[in-house]
Parts: C-alpha cells; structure tokens; sequence
C-alpha cells in the first residue's frame, strides 16, 4: 500500500513538472473593447519548454465550448486566434490546454468599454491610436466613441472577429493583412458592418483586386483640393488650407454624400446590409489629423448604420420564438411531438400497481393459482410498457431531420454571402454523429443539447465541436430520442446572379421585372427600395415576376417585423428560401420548420 501511494506521488509530481513547462497567454485582438452578445477575438500563445507533445486547447463560455487541436513541439511558441462568444462582458471566460503530461488553466478577464452606451470603431494599422482624438467624447453633433488599434497581422480572418465592432477603418500597413481577412470583412459588412476606406496621396488598398468588391470609386490620380468649405460645412467644424484627395468616379450603385466642385469627397455604397465609405483624404496625416472634424465623420458613417439590421442582433431576438405549423401531423413531427405529461405517465403507473398487485393476486387467489404470478406479472409489465412506447414509438422508428432558421445575405456581384441562424436536429437513435459542417467560421450552443426525457448527459471533458480552420463536429455521441440546437455563421458560396430590370417614372415610382436566376425556389418575395416595399407571392426558379414600388399592389407580407432585420437603402430583395445546404447535413429536411431569409442587395442602381 506505502508503494502504490509512494508511486501516486512521484507520477503526480513528474506530471505536475511536466506541465509547469507549458504556459498559456493571452491578449485581446481589439483592446479596451468588449461588447454583449457578440464573438471576442483573442490572441493565445502556447510556450512549450520541455518534452515534444500535443494538446487541445478548449475555450469556454457560456455560450460556447470548443477545442483547437494543437502540436507542441518541444522549444515551440504556437499563437493562435480564438473567438469567444458571449452574451455579455463580464461572464466568465476560460482557456484550458489538456495534454498527457497535465493541464493548463487560464482564466480569461474580461472588461467592458468605456461607456456602455459608445459606439466602437476598430482601425487596422502599424500606428496606435490614430483615432485617439474620437474617443469617448460628447458633443451636441456627435454620440461617444470608443477606438481600438488591432495589428494587420492580427486582422481576424472570419467575420465574426469584428462582431464587436460597428466599423473598420483602414490604416497604414492595412494592405498585409490575409486574403482571409479580406473575406472576412467583406462578410461582416454583408452582415452589418461598416467599413471605411481613406483616400490621399497613398491608399494602397484603392488599387489592390481583393478590395474591389468593396470600393465605391474607380479611382484616378491623387490631386490638391483648396476650396474645402465642402467638407466644412458636412462636419459643420472649420478647415483651412489645402488638402490632397484621390480623385475617382463614383461606381454605379454608389451614392455621393460631399463634393468640392466635381471631386467626390466622401461617397457610400450599400454592401449587404452594411455599407462601404470613400474618403477621398487622409484622416491621419495633416492637417486632417489635429482637425475636430474627423470625429463627425466617423459619427456620421457609423451612425449611418442602423443598429437594427444587426444580424447578430435580430438572431439573438429570434431564438426561443415560437411557431406555428399548420398542416403537419404532430404525432409524425419530430419538432414538434411531445412524449406523454407527467399527469398521464403518473396515471399510467398508478394503473399498473393497481392491475399487478391487488387485482393480480385477487383474481389468482380466486383461481387457485397464485403460482403464475410470476407469469402474470411480467406480461402485464410488457403491456403497460408497451402503452408507454405507443406515445413515443414513431418518433424512436422515425428518421435524423434538420431544420434551419436564419438569413442568408447576397450582394450582387460577391459571389460568396454569409448566412447566420440556428439549426436543430433530431437524432433518434443514440450513437457518435458527424455533423459534417463545412465553411462554418462560428458555432454557439446555448443548450448544449437536450433529450426527450431529460438532459444530455454525454458531455465529457473533450469538446463536441472543434476549429481545425474551420468549425467541425466530427464525433458527437448522443443518447436516443436526442434534439441538438446550435446557432452558426458560415461562408456561403453564391455563384449566381438574380437579374433585375428597373426604371423610376416622374412620379417616383419604381417599376421593373426580377427573374430567379438562382437555383432556389423564392416564398414571400417582397421587392424594397430605399425603405419602400412591395410585396409578391411565389418565384420558382426560372420564372419572372414583375413588380411596382412605390404604391400598394400584391397581397400583403407574411414576413414578421420583430424577426426581420431593417434593410438598407437601394434595391433589395427579401424572400423565403428553404432547404438550404447550410450547417450540418445530418438527417432530411424538415421543409414544415425550414426556412431562411434570404436579403439579396443591388445598391442604389435605380435611376
């Protein structure tokens, strides 16, 4: 006994040794800036001073617990990106690294910004705090800012890493960042967010391809602008002398805001439901750089953007609604069957002691055959049993279904948007499922799982969902009778155009033709422009409906305003889609409780 427990000591004590040579650090990828109900960007570095090893290093929080596998190699500094998802600022947070030689804890602190109540603007730049004169600070003509530098090294590279953010402005150095960065500000402005663009006698990124899904100007030579009372009396706070702006050309779909004479100064492009902003100067190099003027530019285009087409936002209103099926037979929906109340089960039991004991025994002792009560009795469990089995028989022989809710976003011309929403499953028999994710950047899985009789209780010390460049869930064990739920982002490839027509009469009327050119089927389509909507039936694929804005014509929507994102200004169309292959391709589609929004943008290209 003294061995085993002298042995017990030396191995915890060799292990412990072992996994003091492992350190676990981190930084925010956007200082000073933490927001509810969105996804927090953080830097991990992993030191490895002793034995070659690997590891997985979990992030938790209560909205989400996933894995980053991890090769440690001994001598070896690993940093590596993870996104945390919150729902608000001071929850707990933790990083925990398991290996076989130990474990290592990081308890992640956490602090809200300045003032609850600031809007936040991340730069990307070499240069700290190039915004540092519009940071929280009142006036009468502008709400309260708050900035923060991220490195262009460090630029997220999936949308949800700007989730904390209501815009991006481009700083010196911006032009390193990935080929993945770029994608994933362009989703995240499809999603919401606003993204600037500074011109001047550089600009390097108004001239580089990744950025041309995103520039609102086809830009010419830089030139010296004298006559700024323009730009003064847009930010209503003097400027004097001289300044240089690259001259350009608005491109179709773009909307000019302020010109000196007929140089574009600032110009704004619906991109989704965000939007892309064009300074024609510099903000950061004099005299811009000093001048008061700077933080009602920033305002503007921030406020410009209404928080009420956060998708984010509108997803976190949306879960838990409730719906309404009609035409399904509850007993055969998986989503909607219910296993028998307490009260009936209850019922039941109580009828089984009755029938096995006193009235059992009774009607034998009658008989004079009290010797088959062990006969008696089980058949009688298994018809009881059985009566138990009829109420949930369908849903243990029915089969793996899927339903989806969410948006999915298109601007035309990007060839890739970004859908955000919720998925259940229902997973009938018990086992280890792939859910077969594929381009999904984000996962969060408030419920953690749920069964018809209970709570999951498979969740185990290692982590259902993994990032390995992407979100995988490569072996999930459930019980039977199992619903999962998890709300997602994801890339969503779209190779195709919708193909519109449109012409405005004098008397501010929008008519025009849109044919399904996509490969879904549209529900409720319903055509807006600039805040304005009319409202359609069905457009199957292939077909073309023609449609009128502007006066009151087709039957009224179905869609629900509290669950509907504010779309922006230009063209845009909104419809039902289902069976899109977004998420886990796990099971059939539940086409009754499938459906996503899709929002499909023009920008402002009616004339």
């Amino acid at each position: 006994m003294r061995f085993l427990v002298l042995a017990a000591l030396i191995i915890g004590t060799v292990t412990s040794s072992f996994s003091a040579d492992l350190t676990v650090t981190y930084r925010p990828v956007w200082p000073g800036i933490s927001k509810s109900d969105c996804f927090v960007p953080l830097m991990v570095t992993v030191t490895n001073k002793g034995l070659n090893t690997v590891g997985i290093l979990n992030v938790e929080s209560r909205l989400s617990r996933y894995g980053v596998p991890m090769e440690l190699p001994k001598g070896s500094v690993k940093e590596v990106q993870v996104l945390v998802a919150r729902s608000d600022p001071w929850e707990e947070v933790s990083l925990k690294l398991k290996t076989p030689v130990g474990d290592v804890p990081t308890q992640v602190e956490t602090a809200a910004s300045e003032e609850g109540s600031t809007r936040t603007v991340g730069v990307i730049s070499d240069t700290e705090g190039l915004l540092a004169g519009v940071r929280a600070r009142r006036s009468s003509k502008a709400m309260p800012l708050f900035d923060s530098t991220c490195k262009p090294s460090e630029a997220p590279e999936r949308s949800v890493g700007y989730s904390s953010l209501d815009a991006v402005v481009l700083g010196d150095g911006s032009e390193r960042i990935s080929d993945s960065a770029v994608r994933a500000i362009k989703r995240w402005v499809l999603e919401g967010g606003v993204l600037v663009m500074p011109g001047g006698a550089g600009a390097p990124w108004l001239r580089d391809e990744r950025w041309e899904w995103a520039r609102p100007v086809k830009v010419r030579q830089p030139v010296i602008v004298q006559d700024v009372a323009a730009l003064a009396a847009f930010t209503s706070t003097p400027l004097t002398g001289g300044i240089t702006v690259m001259e350009s050309d608005p491109t179709l779909g773009s909307r000019t805001v302020a010109k000196a004479g007929a140089v574009p100064l600032i110009v704004r492009r619906q991109v989704g439901m965000g939007s892309v902003w064009f300074w024609a100067f510099d903000p950061f190099s004099a005299p811009l750089s000093t001048w008061d003027g700077r933080r009602v530019l920033v305002n503007t285009a921030v406020v410009a953007h209404d928080r009420s087409s956060d998708l984010l936002q509108t997803l976190v209103q949306r879960q838990g609604t409730s719906e309404t099926v009609s035409g399904t037979n509850q007993e055969e929906d998986p989503f909607t069957a219910r296993l028998p109340g307490s009260e009936k089960i209850v019922g039941i039991l109580l009828l089984f002691f009755v029938v096995a004991v006193p009235m059992n025994f009774f009607a034998l002792g009658r008989a004079g055959r009290k010797e088959l009560a062990w006969v008696t009795l089980p058949a009688l469990s298994l018809m009881f049993s059985y009566a138990l089995y009829l109420s949930a028989g369908k849903l243990y022989s029915g089969t793996a279904a899927r339903a989806t809710h969410g948006f999915l976003v298109v601007a035309d011309g990007l060839k890739e948007g970004t859908f955000i929403g919720t998925q259940r499953l229902f997973l009938p028999q018990g086992g280890v499922y792939d859910f077969k994710f594929q381009g999904v950047e984000a996962i969060s899985n408030p419920d953690r799982g749920y069964r018809m009789m209970g709570m999951d209780t498979s969740a185990t010390d290692v982590p259902e969902y993994l990032d390995a460049g992407q979100m995988v869930a490569p072996a999930v064990g459930v019980s039977n009778l199992t619903f999962r739920q998890h709300s997602l982002v994801q890339a969503f490839p779209a190779d195709w155009r919708l193909d519109v027509e449109t012409k405005k009469g004098p008397d501010g009327i929008v008519t025009g033709r849109l044919t399904n050119t996509s490969p879904y089927d549209f529900d409720a389509v319903r055509m807006n422009y600039n805040g304005v909507a009319s409202t359609s039936g069905a457009l199957p694929v292939g077909k073309t409906l023609e449609f009128k804005i502007g006066s009151h014509s087709g039957p009224s929507s179905n869609w629900n305003s509290h669950a509907t994102p504010k779309v922006g200004e230009g063209l845009v169309l909104q419809a039902v889609v289902s069976g899109l292959p977004v998420g886990s391709s796990v099971g059939v589609v539940a086409k009754r409780h499938d459906d996503t929004s899709l929002i499909y943008t023009w920008g402002d290209i009616v004339k």
